[in-house]
């Protein structure tokens, strides 16, 4: 699916290191390659989280498991950020 048009040096992602022993949960991590970013991975960040919202068969206004992530561990929800987790 195509969201946005970028050359493929524009955007980059994050390598797995099989010998790193932390616990990294599991995800997609895309971001802008090039000093102070292009804006184009919040570009495609954003338009598929509102497909993904918008398309969801879930009929709870605050989402489900499915569109909005499920409950994490405490010593898992470290790497994550609530305070922009809900779309107004």
């Amino acid at each position: 699916m195509l969201y946005i048009i970028c050359n493929s040096s524009d955007l980059a992602s994050e390598c797995v290191n099989p010998h790193d022993t932390r616990y990294l949960p599991e995800r997609i991590l895309l971001y802008d390659s090039h000093p102070g970013g292009t804006n184009i991975s919040a570009q495609v960040n954003l338009t598929a989280a509102l497909e993904l919202l918008t398309l969801c068969w879930c009929s709870v206004e605050a989402g489900c498991p499915n569109c909005v992530q499920g409950v994490l561990e405490l010593e898992k929800s470290k790497f994550r950020d609530t305070s922009s987790s809900s779309l107004n």
